[in-house]
């Protein structure tokens, strides 16, 4: 992205001078400071002529979010501490006389930014590892491509940039997570700061749940109605009465860059050429997604990486970035998982349930052993502890949600890494996955026990009925009353609303 990378070199020259003691170099360095902010503030702008002229993309939360940004980028030195001198010259440049909702925000988060103990806290930001989600969402943040090194700063700039940039909901939420965010995002800075921390540098943020330290992650999805909007280009990839080409567009010159084909010269020809195929005039209509899509095919062709599912959702990931904060959905999401980990919650105790129906005529004939009762408590336990809810924002809900404006959102089902509980563990997508993990409670609970032989009959006497169709059928019909008109829930569990592995019923 020129932008941030424009400004990063800025920056850099302004850092080294700013904590020179002699006057003449003070001087400089205000004169300095002044040209780093009227460049800023120039490439902001024509940043914003171009997503107003193309209007391909929300203009206004696109400039908001890239306001942000810029700051940010202009705050944080090259070596890595808060240049908490510009605060003033930096408000007094991005925040307009009457100031915006957002910008009023802004400007108390610059306010209170002239604490000292805030260069601490920035002092232990670090860069997420390459595995790392939050290295994902971070170069989706910067528009970088697959190569360049992630650093320190990055990840400073990117927590700052989350602390000023405006938090709009869009079609996605959850209500206790959009709540929650709000709330901290407008008025506890350092508490939102501290999760905006921990989702960069972790891809988790941490919180107690029933005394107990759990993990709450995110995925690297992004609801966005942009990328289905029609547009209209000209073969040769011009966008018709501009002087604007395919990748001067922000959103896909961003999906190019984290797609790994910024080398890829004749790009726009190769996409122009497949969207184009077939077409009897010299204008195409498109959407940003179809653009995507012929991009990661065309980059699939000409790099190592093959995968053309894998590269679309990089780019439509990079694309919507520029509107929706990656961080702030990050934490989002994770706030919407917290709002389903306690057994009693809706989602995971109608989970509970429908496994224990499913399983209620094998208890009622295992009554007479002795051990029955403790057996069922460490089923119970196992299964709660073997599985979390994942919040992915980009689930289409059946109809528009009770908060009137939320069209996308819901929970999928994780088998924890018991092992790495750091970790995001592995999918439960499929009946079959569900199966297993409900195995792999049963055995857990027997393992717990020991090997005595009413152990080992109630043990195998639920694994018997787990591993029928019946208790699947009986499960995923239990789940939701709508899934019992399906005849085989089993073959037929995309077709279903609400299963155990995906649920949108954010609304209870």
């Amino acid at each position: 992205m020129k932008l941030i990378s424009t400004l990063l070199a800025t920056v850099a020259a302004f850092s080294l001078m700013a904590d020179c003691p002699c006057k003449a170099k003070n001087r400089t360095a205000q004169t300095t400071q002044q040209t780093a902010i009227q460049q800023a503030l120039s490439q902001l702008q024509q940043y914003s002529d171009i997503q107003k002229s193309l209007n391909i993309q929300n203009p206004d939360i696109a400039y908001a979010m890239r306001k942000a940004l810029t700051m940010a980028d202009l705050l944080v030195k090259t070596d890595g501490t808060l240049d908490i001198s510009s605060c003033a010259a930096i408000k007094s440049a991005f925040i307009s006389s009457h100031p915006e909702e957002y910008e009023v925000n802004m400007r108390k988060v610059l306010d209170q930014l002239n604490s000292s103990n805030w260069q601490t806290f920035f002092a232990n930001i670090q860069a997420p590892s390459d595995t790392n989600v939050g290295n994902f969402a971070l170069r989706a943040l910067f528009s970088m491509d697959p190569i360049t090194p992630m650093t320190d700063r990055h990840a400073k700039v990117a927590v700052l940039a989350a602390v000023l940039a405006p938090y709009n909901q869009g079609s996605v939420g959850d209500c206790f997570a959009v709540n929650d965010v709000i709330r901290d995002h407008e008025e506890y800075f350092r508490s939102a700061a501290q999760d905006y921390r921990s989702i960069v540098m972790n891809g988790y943020i941490e919180r107690p749940v029933d005394t107990v330290t759990d993990f709450f992650f995110f995925l690297p999805i992004l609801a966005d109605d942009d990328r289905d909007q029609p547009f209209t280009l000209t073969i040769s990839g011009r966008f018709p009465n501009t002087r604007y080409f395919l990748f001067d567009a922000p959103g896909f010159a961003a999906a190019r860059s984290i797609m790994g084909g910024n080398n890829i010269v004749n790009l726009t020809a190769i996409v122009m050429k497949s969207l184009s195929s077939g077409a009897d005039s010299a204008q195409i209509q498109t959407t940003p997604s179809q653009v995507i899509l012929a991009m990661a095919q065309a980059i699939a062709a000409q790099t190592s990486n093959t995968n053309v599912a894998d590269l679309c959702a990089k780019g439509e990931y990079a694309f919507s970035s520029l509107t929706n904060n990656p961080v702030l959905r990050g934490v989002e999401a994770a706030f919407a998982a917290m709002a389903e980990d306690r057994p009693k919650d809706s989602i995971r105790s109608a989970v509970n349930a429908c496994v224990a129906e499913a399983l209620q005529p094998v208890w009622q004939n295992l009554q007479s052993i002795t051990s029955i009762d403790q057996f069922q408590s460490a089923y119970n336990n196992a299964l709660n502890a073997s599985y979390q809810l994942i919040y992915n924002l980009d689930i289409p809900l059946a109809q528009v949600s009770a908060d009137g404006s939320s069209t996308s959102g819901g929970f999928q089902m994780y088998q924890r890494n018991v092992q790495s509980p750091a970790q995001l563990g592995t999918r439960v997508a499929t009946p079959e996955d569900f199966r297993q993990l409900v195995l792999n409670a049963v055995t857990a609970a027997m393992s717990q026990l020991g090997t005595t032989s009413d152990i080992q009959t109630i043990g195998n006497s639920l694994i018997q009925t787990v591993n029928t169709d019946d208790f699947l059928k009986n499960a995923l019909r239990a789940y939701d009353p709508r899934n019992q008109n399906e005849p085989d829930p089993i073959q037929n569990y995309q077709k279903l609303d609400q299963t155990p592995m995906q649920s949108c019923v954010g609304d209870n």
